[in-house]
């Protein structure tokens, strides 16, 4: 016994069907298409980062005075400032701290890239960034720029060395490199298809 039939000739049970079949694969296409935004906005806000050490690398050698972009402590949320040397006597954390090298209100990622932050994913294995060698062990930080933690620019054009990683803790991430002698900025994301890194 067939439903009853439209002025098509559609039965109402076959447009039934039709609309959950169609639900099923917009669901299936938007389940698909979660990992290629988390890999954007990881980027977007790895890429957000890197112009602001950029910013920082080249005002450093226009004023003739150290920047930084400073990390906060592990644990205490991750907030980044930019810091500047007031004095001429270079840019200690200390500085920063008391005062006497003045740092710009704190700027989180998550504020500006929702669900975005420093981190690593729990993946058991990660490549080291190139030109490195071996693997990122699991114990290694999200930030690392030495104890200080922070990324120095220098009026000479140099830099502290080092990388920090940015995460949605889930499917992407990203990693920030500051090259010291050359203080060359650039955004690294991993493939874990690939098990390697890409420069973006």
């Amino acid at each position: 016994m067939s439903g009853p039939r439209g002025a098509g000739g559609h039965s109402l049970v076959g447009a039934l069907v039709a609309i959950a079949v169609l639900g099923l694969l917009a669901g299936s296409a938007a389940e698909r298409l979660r990992p290629a935004a988390r890999h954007r906005a990881v980027q977007a806000a790895a890429q957000s980062v890197a112009a602001r050490m950029r910013t920082l690398a080249r005002a450093a050698v226009r004023d003739g005075r150290t920047r930084a972009l400073v990390f906060a402590p592990a644990g205490a949320g991750e907030p980044l400032r930019e810091a500047r040397d007031a004095g001429g006597d270079g840019l200690r954390r200390r500085g920063v701290a008391d005062g006497s090298d003045p740092a710009g209100p704190p700027y989180r990622l998550a504020r500006d890239h929702p669900g975005v932050g420093l981190g690593r994913p729990a993946w058991r294995r990660i490549r080291e960034i190139p030109p490195a060698r071996g693997t990122i062990g699991a114990a290694e930080p999200a930030v690392r720029f030495g104890t200080g933690r922070m990324a120095v620019f220098d009026p000479q054009g140099h830099a502290t060395a080092g990388s920090l990683f940015i995460t949605d803790g889930r499917d992407a991430l990203c990693a920030v490199v500051v090259y010291g002698a050359t203080a060359r900025v650039q955004v690294w994301c991993y493939d874990r298809a690939q098990g390697d890194w890409a420069r973006r």
